[in-house]
């Protein structure tokens, strides 16, 4: 049975990935949307873990390997992962 996340995932899209990749390019090359999929089936259906897992291990890189730069976030437009705010550093405004 497939299973599909289509009328899954119900209320609000915000903070929820929808798989398009504007969150790309990863400087860390990690494919978001595969990884960010493979954990909403496995939340959707832990009777399907062994071959999401499987999945998963065959990316050629993994969520580990994130390197917190938060590029994904500027790009997402649903995005709520972090906490970015502007500050006034003294020497302009500067983004974290």
């Amino acid at each position: 049975m497939p299973y599909i996340l289509s009328g899954a995932l119900t209320g609000s899209a915000k903070g929820r990935c929808m798989y398009c990749n504007h969150c790309l390019p990863c400087p860390a090359m990690l494919d978001i949307a595969a990884i960010n999929k493979f954990y909403d089936l496995a939340q959707l259906n832990s009777g399907a873990l062994d071959s999401l897992t499987d999945h998963y291990l065959s990316l050629p890189h993994h969520a580990g390997e994130c390197l917190g730069c938060g590029s994904c976030t500027f790009a997402c437009p649903t995005c709520q992962c972090y906490d970015i705010r502007d500050y006034d550093a003294g020497n302009g405004i500067q983004r974290y």
